[in-house]
Parts: C-alpha cells; sequence; structure tokens
C-alpha cells in the first residue's frame, strides 16, 4: 500500500534525483545490524534487546551525537567486538530488499546512495548482495564525507551537488526517523519505507510521525508509484 500524505502539492516539480539510504532500504541488514549489536552489549554487561537497540539508534551513524554518546559509555573494545559479529551475520545472512532490484533498473541511473554506514559496511553490504552493479563509487556517499551526519542535511546536500541536482529536484527513500528530519532539513521530498524486517509497530508511526510525503511498505509500491516520473 501506497499512503500519501500530502498530495497533490508536493509533487509537482518533476523528481530528477532518488537518493537511497542503504541500510533498511536496499539492504535488510537494520535486523541483523542491530541485532548484533544488542547482544554484543549485552554480553558486556549493558543489556538491550534488539528492539530496544532498533527504535533508539536506527539510522544513527558512528558520528551522530546518539551514538557518540553511546560509545562514551561503553567499553574500548565494544566497537571492533560489534563489527566482526556484524560482518558475519552479514556474510552468512544479508540479503537486498525484494523489488529493489527492478527499482533501480528502471531508474535509467537518476539515483545514488547516501548512507550513514562507513564505506566498509556498504562495500559488504553491495558485494554479498550483489547489487554493487547499481552502484559505482561515484554514486555512493556516507557520513565519513559529511562534518555531520543525518539528522543534519549535509549527507544528502553533498549527494545532490555532486550528482548536479537542485534539493528541490530530489526524493530521498528512508526507513528511519533521523533520515527523513535530514531529507526535510535539506529541503527535499521524501518516502518512509517500512518493508525492512527491523521495522516496529513503534518505529513505524515515529516514521509516520515525521511527516513524509509518502509512506511506501513495499518496493513494489515504489516502483510502480515512481513509474510516471522515470518511464523508459
Amino acid at each position: 500500500m501506497v499512503y500519501f500524505v500530502d498530495l497533490p502539492e508536493a509533487f509537482v516539480d518533476p523528481i530528477k534525483l532518488v537518493i537511497f539510504d542503504c541500510d533498511g532500504v536496499l539492504v535488510d541488514s537494520e535486523i541483523l545490524a542491530n541485532r548484533e549489536a544488542a547482544r554484543v552489549k549485552t554480553e558486556l554487561g549493558f543489556p538491550i534487546t534488539t528492539e530496544e537497540h532498533i527504535e533508539k539508534f536506527v539510522g544513527m551513524g558512528k558520528n551522530s551525537l546518539a551514538m557518540q554518546e553511546e560509545l562514551a559509555r561503553l567499553p574500548d573494545t565494544y566497537w571492533e567486538l560489534m563489527r566482526m559479529a556484524r560482518t558475519k551475520a552479514f556474510e552468512q545472512e544479508l540479503q537486498e530488499i525484494s523489488g529493489v532490484r527492478e527499482v533501480l533498473a528502471n531508474l535509467e541511473g537518476q539515483y545514488c546512495m547516501a548512507s550513514s554506514g562507513a564505506m566498509e559496511k556498504i562495500h559488504t553490504s553491495l558485494r554479498v548482495t550483489g547489487l554493487g552493479e547499481f552502484f559505482p563509487e561515484a554514486l555512493i556517499f556516507n557520513s565519513e564525507m559529511v562534518p555531520s551526519g543525518k539528522p543534519a542535511p549535509d549527507l544528502f546536500l553533498l549527494a545532490a551537488e555532486r550528482c548536479q541536482k537542485k534539493p528541490s529536484e530530489c526524493l530521498v527513500i528512508e526507513d528511519s526517523p533521523s533520515g527523513l528530519k535530514a531529507a526535510r532539513a535539506a529541503g527535499m521530498r521524501s518516502v518512509a519505507f517500512t518493508g525492512g524486517s527491523h521495522i516496529t509497530k513503534v518505529l513505524s508511526e515515529r516514521l509516520i510521525a515525521e511527516d513524509p510525503d509518502v509512506v511506501c511498505h513495499t518496493m513494489e509500491d515504489v516502483r510502480n508509484w515512481l513509474k510516471p516520473y522515470f518511464k523508459k
């Protein structure tokens, strides 16, 4: 189901660039990453459930304020232990979001990725799922490239600038409140995507509360809705 929050005024201007988040939008990684992070923290004496971790940290990069505050209270060994556990889980279990390959093929190159994740994590995700064929380095942007990650607009503005598009011509597809906040701050339209395995009822409600232009529950919804804008 596609849920239109604010039409028709929101989509008068043509969309010339679709900016995808990676985790939870291109690849179904958030459930794995948050599961492993919660497990490692619990083993280190900082108990938290996977669901709690998702609702608190989904969409937050390592350089976000929330993540920096969290890392400050954890042992120095945490980040490397979590990174190794996450990589192992990705290698064994990671899959692309169902239907995303068809969406990318339909966009005829008018898209890019803007992720809070580390570049090493992005490359692992693209390699394991086979989505790397759609994303040359020139189309990959991450929070390491800007002073402030999401919810600041810096990353999306960088992506638009490098792809030579105005913010008003961009549409962001996000699965996190921080990503939707960043899109709004950048002056871009947004889709809240709720098709990842990590989406809880609470997180879905938080996404809708960020007032995205559209809510899509599957990539089929995204593909069908975008057809008029990227007709071959």
